[in-house]
Order: structure tokens, then C-alpha cells, then sequence
């Protein structure tokens, strides 16, 4: 990630694009559709706390934005495993 992309954050419910990009990602709700861009990515649930808002926006104007690493087999390769499941299932 070049310098210009460090600064960027999304305010999203759904972040999956962001944690793949090593985004911060901010999701101003109580839950996500993908509680793994919490467990292990760069997101943040904010609920409807302001002040929890605040201290997440400082960290990451900061520099100290949320670190994450990208879930397993988000690697860009599900379609090849969805074609071999289908291969295996039909040839049964």
C-alpha cells in the first residue's frame, strides 16, 4: 500500500473489500454480515458510540489504525474450489 491509500477509511457495514486492501474500516452498527472482517481484519464495530468513534478516527489519523491479516481462503480462489466440489459431487 502506497502512502496515499494508508489514510483511507471506510465507514461501511460491510468491510470485506477493505480488510482484503489492509483498509481501516470503521462499521457504524452493533454487528457486521462478516464478523471475521472483525475477528481478523482491520475492522472496527463502532455500535452507536461517539466517543468510541472518536478514539477509533484518532488512532487511525494517528497512525495506530487496527492491524489485520486476510481470512483464510480469501485468497481470490473459491470459484476453482466451487468448480472441483461441483466435479466431485457430480462424478459420485
Amino acid at each position: 500500500m502506497d502512502d496515499s491509500e494508508q489514510n483511507l477509511i471506510t465507514l461501511c457495514s460491510a468491510c470485506h473489500a477493505s480488510v482484503h486492501h489492509g483498509v481501516p474500516c470503521l462499521t457504524l452498527g452493533s454487528n457486521t454480515e462478516r464478523p471475521v472482517t472483525v475477528d481478523m481484519g482491520t475492522n472496527v464495530l463502532i455500535g452507536q458510540d461517539p466517543g468510541l468513534l472518536d478514539s477509533e478516527l484518532t488512532k487511525i489519523l494517528e497512525g495506530g489504525a487496527k492491524k489485520g491479516s486476510i481470512p483464510p481462503l480469501w485468497d481470490g480462489r473459491a470459484s476453482e474450489r466451487i468448480v472441483q466440489a461441483l466435479r466431485e459431487y457430480l462424478a459420485a
